[in-house]
C-alpha cells in the first residue's frame, strides 16, 4: 500500500456498528410525550408527519443557501437541532439549547437497537496516530447524535486531528462539496490521503472523484447493492478492498499501513 499523509474514516459501518429504527412507532410516542411535557402538543402521528416535513424544508432551505453562494449542493443535510427548533417553535414553545439536546437525546435512545465500536478500532487509530498520521473523521451524521456517541465509546477525546459531520456542513457524502470541505479545513493534498468507508457510491465513489485513494470495507452495514457486487468480483472504484470488519487483523498483518 502506498505511504500517505492521512487517513479519512467514515464512522457508521465502518468503525462503529450501530443499528436504528426511527420507523417504530414507541419512538413517536415516547417523542411527543416529550414535546407535551414542553408545552409543545403533538401526537405522535402528528409529530412523525411535521417531523419528516421539516427535514424536507431543510434541505430545500439549504439548497437555496447554497445557491446564493454559487454552490451547487447535490445532496443536502439537513441540521437536527433546526428541526427540532421549528417542531418546539411551531407549537409556541422557545426551546433553548439543552432542550434540544435532551430532545435529540430521547428520539436517538427511543430509536437505538444498539451500537458499538468494531474490534480493534482504537488500536488502530492509535498506531496511526504513532505512525505521525493525520487521521480525520469525514461522516454523514448528526452532530448532536455523533458526538455524545463517539465520547460514550471512548473515541472522541484524542484520536482525530478533525471531526467533519454532515449536519455542520449542510452537505453530506458523495457531495463533492463536502469533500472540499475537507482540504479546506486541513493542509492536506488529495493524492496523499486515504478514504476508509463501507459505501461504495458515498465513500469509494465521493473520495475518487475528489481525488483521493479510497479503501473500502465491506461490513455488515453495507448497502446491500455494495455487497451482491464485491462478492462477485465486479470491479468497483476502490483500491484496495477488505471483505469483513476486524481492525485487529488488518493491523496485525500490516496490509491497512
Amino acid at each position: 500500500m502506498k505511504n500517505y499523509d492521512a487517513y479519512v474514516f467514515d464512522l457508521y459501518g465502518t468503525l462503529v456498528d450501530i443499528h436504528t429504527d426511527e420507523t417504530q412507532p414507541k419512538v413517536w410516542k415516547i417523542l411527543s410525550r416529550r414535546f407535551r411535557d414542553h408545552g409543545a402538543d403533538y401526537t405522535d402521528k402528528e409529530l412523525r408527519k411535521c417531523y419528516l416535513q421539516e427535514i424536507k424544508s431543510d434541505e430545500a432551505q439549504i439548497r437555496i443557501k447554497k445557491q446564493i453562494e454559487n454552490e451547487n449542493i447535490l445532496y443536502p443535510e439537513p441540521d437536527l437541532a433546526r428541526v427540532l427548533h421549528c417542531l418546539f417553535r411551531n407549537r409556541g414553545v422557545n426551546a433553548d439549547d439543552s432542550l434540544i439536546a435532551e430532545t435529540a437525546s430521547a428520539l436517538r435512545d427511543a430509536a437505538m437497537c444498539h451500537i458499538r465500536l468494531y474490534a480493534g478500532v482504537r488500536e488502530m487509530l492509535q498506531s496511526l496516530k504513532k505512525a505521525g498520521k493525520k487521521v480525520i473523521l469525514l461522516s454523514n451524521a448528526q452532530r448532536l447524535f455523533t458526538i455524545p456517541e463517539m465520547d460514550k465509546l471512548g473515541i472522541l477525546d484524542g484520536y482525530f486531528d478533525e471531526i467533519l459531520i454532515s449536519s455542520d456542513i449542510g452537505a453530506k457524502k458523495p457531495d463533492p462539496y463536502f469533500y472540499r470541505q475537507l482540504f479546506c479545513k486541513e493542509d492536506l493534498i488529495p493524492e496523499k490521503c486515504l478514504m476508509i468507508g463501507n459505501d461504495l457510491r458515498c465513500d469509494i465513489e465521493g473520495a475518487k472523484e475528489a481525488g483521493m485513494d479510497a479503501f473500502y470495507i465491506l461490513s455488515g452495514l453495507s448497502p446491500a447493492a455494495d455487497k451482491e457486487k464485491v462478492r462477485s468480483g465486479q470491479k468497483t472504484a476502490a483500491d484496495y478492498i477488505q471483505i469483513g470488519m476486524n481492525w485487529r487483523r488488518i493491523i496485525k498483518t500490516d496490509y491497512f499501513m
